[in-house]
């Protein structure tokens, strides 16, 4: 399992990689930027595939990503450039500030990764925005109550059914877009991707600091998700910065087509 199956696309090697990246590749639209430029291809299940290729032409990157319901409000502190690829970034940022003018009024610290990288004013970025946030089940538990999830936690101090801890922050070195948390689901749909035709999940979840969208690998639980249950797990954070106008759309289309009967 891994980040491109939690949105339909199972890649199970290299070989199967560099086959989907082939021939999604002419189907994809082209974003420049003076490093190189983006090829997005975009399914209607709403996964996504940001390709990078640099200015020579040479694909140099892929990034999976979904377009879901969340307008996450952050203040992003600081934006933090690849060593690994000039097209890829992340943002530092805390969650559900108080005060526009001071970032450590938000409920928390985390960073998140951007697959649209250079396509934002980074030297603009500094602020409160609303991020489109979605989390790629590393590791997840569901619970049908509250009681349920509670009871789950043997150690004295018990996590809440709404917490976040910015795991990614706690190392040695670089930061991660990582994080660990629990939530309650809003919403569900068991998406099918339309190229693939391999079925996800995809939660609308509160946590703490907002709504956030989660997406899984089908394989990765047995248990079925349930609309007022909650949520715990790992996740891999990809967001993108939302423009005024994509603040005022509803990406989200629940598409009879994409959704299991």
């Amino acid at each position: 399992m891994s980040n491109f199956s939690c949105i339909g696309f199972p890649v199970q090697d290299k070989d199967s990689f560099f086959e989907l990246i082939n021939k999604v590749y002419p189907l994809g639209v082209q974003y420049r930027v003076n490093e190189g430029a983006y090829i997005l291809y975009s399914d209607s299940s709403g996964a996504q595939l940001w390709m990078q290729v640099n200015s020579s032409g040479q694909l140099i990157g892929v990034n999976p990503h979904f377009r879901g319901l969340s307008k996450f409000t952050v203040f992003i502190t600081n934006a933090i450039e690849s060593e690994e690829s000039e097209l890829d970034g992340s943002c530092h940022a805390w969650a559900a500030p108080t005060d526009e003018s001071n970032p450590e009024s938000g409920a928390y610290p985390f960073v998140f990764d951007m697959p649209d990288y250079r396509l934002v004013d980074i030297a603009e970025i500094k602020g409160v925005h609303k991020v489109q946030i979605t989390a790629f089940a590393q590791q997840i538990d569901m619970y049908d109550t509250e009681d349920e999830f509670y009871n789950s936690q043997s150690s004295d101090i018990k996590f809440s059914s709404q917490s976040f801890i910015p795991s990614g922050l706690f190392t040695e070195k670089e930061f991660r877009a990582e994080g660990s948390l629990s939530g309650r689901i809003i919403d569900f749909s068991r998406l099918q991707n339309q190229y693939t035709k391999t079925f996800f999940y995809w939660l609308y979840v509160e946590t703490l600091g907002g709504l956030i969208d989660i997406v899984y690998d089908i394989n990765i639980t047995d248990k079925q998700p349930q609309v007022g249950g909650i949520v715990r797990g790992v996740f891999w954070l990809s967001g993108r910065v939302l423009s005024k106008k994509e603040v005022k759309k509803n990406f989200f289309q629940k598409l009879f087509s994409t959704v299991a009967d």
